[in-house]
């Protein structure tokens, strides 16, 4: 985060910035999502889009999304 910070504002200040952040970045963001997966897999703390349930056992109260509790 403080190279990201530090390109912009190189980039801002300078008209210059910073050779490799954007690279590095793209490159850290699978690894960083992937571990956080991993995570939260073995802590049993997955996230599930409610509002998604929501909407399609308001549509339809005999989808399969339904067998979910849609509160």
């Amino acid at each position: 985060m403080l190279l990201i910070c530090a390109d912009v504002l190189g980039l801002a200040l300078f008209s210059r910035p910073l050779y490799g952040v954007v690279e590095l970045t793209e490159q850290t963001i699978v690894p960083i999502v992937f571990l956080q997966l991993a995570h939260a897999l073995r802590r049993n703390r997955l996230t599930r889009a409610d509002f998604l349930l929501r909407r399609s056992c308001a549509t339809s109260p005999s989808s399969r999304g339904c067998s979910m509790s849609c509160s």
